[in-house]
């Protein structure tokens, strides 16, 4: 048996041994090497797919990613970095919402307030998050139904980290990027091997031109649709980031409403705030739609209400006027005046 060595992949180290050898292309290749050789490659952006790359980056950044960055860690990353970003934003938000569960702690007067409010808050916050994500599909969508380009599209990243010890030890962590991550870097040099359109290398960049009206048959597509991806890009995601805080402002506001307090069980009594009971979820599920409907109306009664609902409207329609149109690339003359005396034919 040869000698044993560590292989990390993802921040899990597995036992192999070296001589352990298979064959590819018709030469032994061990494990190590394999993990070495690894590429990055696009994977389908499927909800199992979208669930385990939450759950990845949601574990390792309140286990792995602090435990590395308290260490001093050399191998620490911008990428571990951002992903730790949601750390403050989830207990931030659980704050929030556990100020109207510890009430009963505050004096008469606190108690009162919270009763009116808290609750409403802490629901808010809920709300808040909720819209603010789900709202970036409303242009996101439209754009990958009529331009055939999914701005979501995942890939995993294979990063290699730096030597640091001598004990045959390799690591190869993974990390979930998207494509179009960076409309300045985005990874096009994948997409020549993305046969989800075809077998042929650089079909997706043949699929892309056919959809948008660009050409077809084309020799070099990819050189048509690189520009019209990035001009895309670059206005979905400022129309997408301006629209979701409208959207998430309008949730918040639809929570401070009195239907909606009264479905959560937040509306205060002559007793108190009722109390929210959770056998009853079902039914209440079934009057949701209406009890929106109520609360819409409630806000639309305001001007400041009107105010946020027509803004959260027009911002998802005009975002995608924006992000849809004038994308094409304007057609080069085939003439070029020179000294207005002289042409050149291209």
């Amino acid at each position: 048996m040869g000698n044993l060595s560590l292989i990390n992949l993802n921040n899990r180290s597995f036992g192999t041994v070296v001589n352990n050898d298979r064959n590819k292309n018709g030469r032994k290749e061990t494990r190590e090497q394999e993990i070495h050789e690894a590429s990055d490659c696009i994977i389908e952006n499927s909800f199992k797919n979208r669930a385990k790359i939450a759950t990845d980056r949601f574990v390792n950044a309140f286990t792995i990613y602090p435990a590395k960055g308290l260490k001093g860690d050399k191998n620490s990353n911008f990428y571990e970095f951002l992903a730790m970003g949601t750390v403050p934003y989830i207990l931030g938000s659980a704050a929030l919402m556990a100020i109207a569960p510890i009430a009963k702690f505050y004096d008469k007067h606190g108690k009162k307030q919270a009763s009116k409010y808290c609750n409403a808050f802490a629901l808010g916050v809920l709300a808040y998050g909720v819209l603010k994500n789900v709202s970036k599909d409303f242009i996101k969508k439209p754009v990958k139904w009529v331009t055939g380009i999914d701005l979501d599209l995942p890939y995993k990243k294979i990063v290699r980290d730096l030597p640091s010890t001598s004990d045959g030890k390799v690591n190869a962590n993974i990390e979930y990027h998207k494509v179009f991550e960076s409309v300045d870097f985005t990874r096009t040099d994948l997409l020549y091997d993305y046969d989800k359109y075809g077998k042929k290398r650089g079909s997706y960049y043949d699929y892309i031109a056919r959809k948008n009206g660009l050409g077809t048959n084309l020799n070099a597509s990819d050189q048509k649709v690189k520009p019209f991806i990035h001009k895309v890009a670059v206005k979905e995601r400022i129309c997408e980031t301006w629209s979701s805080y409208a959207w998430a402002i309008l949730g918040v506001g639809l929570c401070m409403q009195k239907s909606t307090k009264e479905f959560f069980g937040l509306a205060p009594t002559s007793s108190g705030v009722q109390k929210f009971k959770p056998r009853n979820l079902w039914d209440k599920t079934k009057k949701l739609g209406k009890t929106m409907l109520e609360s819409i109306k409630e806000m639309h009664s305001k001007k400041a209400g009107k105010a946020l609902i027509y803004t959260a409207i027009a911002s998802t329609i005009l975002g995608n006027i924006i992000t849809l149109t004038n994308n094409k690339p304007k057609k080069v003359k085939d003439e070029i005046k020179l000294n207005n005396k002289d042409s050149v034919v291209c």
